[in-house]
């Protein structure tokens, strides 16, 4: 058999395996199949939808859901909906037309990202001179109270106030802006108010007020008078160069005055219970197991987990009961410990676990077991 003969042998295979077989298809083949939609459901469906109609959909979308062939999601359409509203539209309705998508959009939406990346950054500064007008941010912000019926927005950023009074004080310069009982200026007092010697008349008085005529330095009288010794010391520590210069806000606990979410994270984790979780973490990260095991015990130490109990604060009327058992609420401490089909499971592992014996009084003390268990277990 040579090359030729091999050659006619797979070609006549082939045409006998994909050649048609010729069937009798039944001339009211189309009829076997009912149709589900009615001539005007189909009229409904193939009307092309006019520009109004395409904006009130994609503003009536999750702002985080269908995102498009350039993976932006319909909240960038909706922010930017004056620049790329008719490239959209244009898009939509070509695929009414003929049928098909205009994925000219995708490039045109590229285009316009220097564009947009402009326009973002000047908007951050007009967005932040807003709110700061809208919601009268004055030089007393730290210490004003907070304002009842504000956006959603500006009750989170209230709500780190008190995270900022522990490392925001002002550096002294000129001393006239700086309200002495009112506003933090002492870098190395606790809480960076000085202390009240005597009772003092004047509520109102600011830094400048406590140099010498010349300006070169302390009115040491006048502080005897007011401070106690402690508060004595911190404000001479002050450098007398710096009175030249303007106030200006600092961030003590990072070296270089300026504020950084790590130098913050930092500060509130300072704590017994908060460090324990950070050391726990570590743990938790630096353990040899899967990537998605590290993240469920991370999820579970903090009560992250979407258990039934954490379900019922945006739903109350959903049951609340463990689907194992039905005897108690579905918490992360329930599920792993207090649960009668979770404890048969610990206890049927391969070093029969009797998880009741256990004190768990959190899921996270349950984990730092699990991930560091004591020589007693």
């Amino acid at each position: 058999m040579n090359r030729k003969d091999i050659g006619e042998y797979f070609s006549s295979e082939f045409l006998e395996v994909f050649q048609s077989s010729s069937p009798n298809v039944p001339p009211d083949l189309d009829g076997l199949i009912k149709p589900c939609i009615s001539a005007q459901e189909n009229e409904m469906l193939t009307t092309m939808p006019s520009a109004d109609d395409i904006r009130r959909e994609v503003f009536e979308m999750h702002p985080l859901k269908a995102p498009g062939p350039d993976g932006m999601r319909s909240l960038f359409y909706r922010h930017y909906w004056l620049i790329v509203g008719d490239q959209l539209v244009a898009a939509v309705q070509s695929f009414f037309k003929e049928g098909w998508l205009l994925y000219l959009l995708v490039s045109a939406m590229f285009a316009t990202r220097k564009l947009l990346i402009v326009i973002e950054l000047r908007e951050r500064k007009k967005a932040a001179l807003q709110l700061a007008a809208k919601y009268k941010v004055r030089a007393d912000w730290l210490r004003a109270p907070k304002a009842s019926n504000a956006s959603w927005v500006w009750k989170s950023i209230e709500r780190v106030k008190d995270i900022i009074k522990l490392g925001a004080c002002k550096l002294v310069g000129s001393g006239n802006t700086i309200l002495v009982w009112e506003d933090p200026w002492l870098p190395d007092k606790s809480g960076f108010i000085p202390k009240l010697r005597a009772q003092v008349n004047n509520s109102c008085l600011v830094v400048s007020q406590l140099l010498n005529s010349s300006g070169s330095g302390w009115n040491d009288i006048l502080l005897y008078e007011l401070f106690d010794r402690e508060s004595i010391v911190a404000i001479k520590n002050i450098p007398i160069w710096s009175f030249g210069l303007e106030d200006r806000w600092t961030w003590t606990k990072y070296e270089n005055g300026q504020f950084s979410v790590k130098s913050c994270y930092r500060l509130i984790t300072k704590g017994g219970n908060s460090s324990s979780s950070v050391s726990l973490t570590r743990k938790i990260w630096k353990a040899s197991i899967h990537e998605r095991l590290k993240m469920h015990l991370w999820r579970t130490t903090f009560n992250l987990l979407p258990t039934k109990d954490k379900l019922s604060e945006f739903s109350p009327s959903s049951d609340t009961s463990c689907p194992l058992c039905n005897v108690e609420t579905e918490s992360a401490l329930h599920l792993f410990t207090h649960c009668h089909i979770a404890r048969a499971i610990w206890f049927g592992s391969c070093w029969n676990i009797r998880i009741d014996r256990w004190q768990i009084q959190c899921s996270s003390h349950l984990i730092e077991l699990l991930i560091d268990p004591p020589p007693s277990l």
